[in-house]
């Protein structure tokens, strides 16, 4: 799904803003957290040699999809005539189905396929999504099926553009459930100690995605986090030091970013109130943004982003092929677009994300992070691969899985980028959520099509933000 549409689908998926999160708690969490960050952190390049498969938690979700035949128009209050479908989704659901895909039509054994860890209902709904999960031969061990539960499920109207017109979600199964209940089987704590990487959707509560964070962080895991909507993408702010990849769209980084300078600013007052003294330097566990001096580009202001030459930069090492010359009108916009994220992309990194795995919609994705010496924000930006759209409802999930798919065999985080784009075009090309064709060949000769279009980039930060940050604990 691309990220407008992903938006607009899953925003809902919350019927209220999260509470502000205490900070006092929170730093105890991202303290004993950031004990074992850095070791997840430094493995965020590929993904590390592991004996056991890639692990997912998250929705399992029974989709509905209305679609209007025309010529008329959905409109309120009334019915149009059109077509009606059903369809297993659910963030995590989707990701594991296309990483399953293309490790299956890549020779990987049935121990190789991803492990979705969920729960459903013990409903119809539920009894459905199942069976297609083992359908497909992936393994059911670790989806929990509720008695008397309701399974999680989304119904979408389409208009006849195939924009969401209305949204309806249910998921307070997973939402409600306690961690120990979906993340405290034995089997479960031992396919998280051996997993190569992790990923987990802003589905989860906050309290879930820490234990899971801690079950990873410990063994040295990368943990890979898809925020699914905006107000769902707050919940991992208290655990940015572990997390070495997040994916937000650019609302989603907005508001992960504003949550962690409330953050980080309720931090620094207490700490200041504590000492009696007004020093600067981050506040919270793990990293932190800097002291918020004049003009910063972590705090509220927006100052403007310099743009150096990406020739030799660690960003255009990254990238191989791709190139920052001869820039388009579309490349440009993209310049611009990614430049007035500048602030909201150096907050998160500095508080301690390894990449930030930006998607931009109908400008494709970019991947992001700290130069090494702290002081610019490296960009490697990929437009879409051309195609022939019939449906964006499953992009976004498709380019993450094309992106675990890349990282568990090896690639890079820019060429594991690549792998995303080339998933995501052929998702927009087909009608289902998951692609049923989606394959490892195709993809990855879309992924060296996307390579030779892509465009590296250095955002100067406009002052020393590296400064004043300091290390996680036993860093």
């Amino acid at each position: 799904m691309t990220a407008s549409r992903r938006l607009s689908v899953l925003q809902l998926h919350l019927r209220s803003t999260p509470a502000e999160p205490d900070v006092d708690s929170d730093a105890v969490r991202s303290g004993q957290l950031g004990r074992h960050a850095c070791r997840a952190a430094a493995a965020a390049g590929p993904a590390r040699p592991a004996s056991g498969p890639p692990v997912l938690v998250g929705g399992m979700v029974m989709d509905l999809q209305a679609h209007p035949s025309g010529p008329m128009d959905v409109q309120r209050g009334g019915s149009v005539p059109g077509r009606v479908t059903q369809s297993a989704g659910g963030v995590a659901r989707n990701v594991a189905e296309g990483l399953a895909r293309l490790l299956l039509s890549d020779g990987g054994a049935p121990a190789a396929l991803p492990l979705l860890v969920s729960a459903v209902g013990d409903d119809l709904a539920g009894a459905a999504l199942l069976q297609h999960w083992r359908a497909l031969g992936l393994s059911t061990q670790c989806v929990a099926q509720l008695p008397g539960a309701p399974t999680p499920s989304v119904s979408v109207v389409f208009d006849l553009g195939g924009e969401v017109a209305a949204c309806v979600a249910d998921m307070a199964l997973l939402e409600g459930l306690p961690p120990v209940q979906l993340l405290g089987g034995a089997h479960v704590a031992a396919a998280l100690a051996a997993c190569p990487i992790l990923m987990l959707d802003g589905n989860l509560p906050q309290a879930t995605l820490e234990e899971a964070c801690r079950q990873a962080a410990a063994a040295g895991v990368p943990i890979w986090f898809e925020p699914v909507s905006v107000p769902k993408s707050e919940r991992a702010v208290a655990l940015l030091p572990a997390l070495a990849y997040i994916s937000p769209n650019e609302k989603e980084l907005a508001a992960m970013a504003a949550a962690a300078r409330r953050r980080q600013q309720q931090a620094q007052a207490g700490k200041q109130r504590g000492q009696g003294s007004g020093g600067g330097g981050g506040g919270g566990g793990g990293r932190s943004c800097c002291g918020g001096c004049a003009g910063c580009c972590c705090t509220a202001g927006r100052p403007a982003a310099a743009r150096q030459p990406a020739a030799g930069s660690a960003a255009a090492a990254a990238a191989g092929s791709a190139t920052a010359t001869g820039a388009t009108a579309a490349a440009a916009g993209a310049e611009a677009q990614l430049r007035s994220q500048l602030p909201d992309l150096a907050t998160l990194l500095l508080a301690g994300v390894r990449h930030v795995v930006l998607t931009l919609g109908a400008d494709g994705a970019a991947l992001c992070s700290l130069s090494p010496g702290r002081d610019a924000v490296l960009v490697l930006h990929l437009p879409p691969l051309p195609a022939r759209v019939v449906n964006c409802s499953g992009a976004g999930d498709c380019l993450v899985a094309g992106c675990l798919y890349g990282l568990t065999r090896g690639a890079t985080p820019a060429a594991a980028l690549a792998h995303g784009v080339a998933a995501a075009r052929a998702a927009v090309e087909s009608g289902a959520n998951v692609p049923p064709g989606l394959g490892a060949a195709a993809v990855r000769a879309g992924a060296a099509a996307a390579a030779a279009r892509g465009t590296a980039l250095r955002f100067a930060l406009p002052c020393s933000c590296g400064a004043g940050v300091q290390a996680a604990p036993d860093c």
